[in-house]
């Protein structure tokens, strides 16, 4: 079975917190910062509906006060698993280097569903993947990338400050968790 995909996991979270309609969740891409996704009716229903084959959503038929039925879609049982499964699933460099916007969803995930306990475990994970590629970065300008054109010297640099600016929120984001909890 494939994984799924950000959206998915990100549809599955919001309506285990209230039951909505696709009109609803298109409605919350499109006016709060979600809008990094598609608000797009060509995205949001068809996930919604591979969702309801997998038996991660159920949908139901609630009529509105102007009469007409819309469909408003819940999480099921396996849906929580299937969120727990992900958010506590290894950190991997590969997502660390080419998809922070999953790291950060799972992150937002973890804590609002299982804690700030959880929440501080995850970004310790964090840690290992961004310090080896920030060595491997910091190696490479120092050797090879110093024949880099300028340009291509800059680019790497900004890559290597992002990565560094990661890691300092993670640090501080840890911090914060850690003085939450107590």
């Amino acid at each position: 079975m494939r994984k799924l995909t950000n959206l998915e996991y990100l549809l599955l979270f919001l309506v285990h917190a209230r039951p909505a309609s696709g009109y609803a969740l298109r409605k919350q891409f499109a006016t709060t910062p979600l809008g990094y996704y598609s608000d797009s009716p060509g995205s949001i229903y068809p996930a919604l509906q591979r969702l309801k084959r997998r038996a991660l959503l159920r949908a139901a038929k609630d009529p509105s006060p102007t009469g007409r039925r819309k469909t408003l879609f819940s999480a099921t049982p396996k849906a929580l698993a299937e969120l727990r499964h992900w958010v506590h699933g290894p950190v991997t460099r590969e997502e660390v280097r080419y998809d922070p916007p999953a790291l950060m969803l799972r992150f937002v995930i973890c804590a609002q569903l299982f804690g700030y306990k959880a929440a501080r475990k995850f970004l310790s994970q964090l840690s290992s993947p961004v310090q080896e590629i920030i060595k491997e970065l910091e190696t490479y300008l120092n050797g090879p990338g110093k024949s880099l054109p300028l340009s291509g010297r800059l680019a790497v640099e900004q890559g290597l400050e992002s990565f560094r600016a990661f890691d300092a929120w993670a640090t501080r984001a840890g911090q914060e968790l850690d003085r939450s909890s107590s």
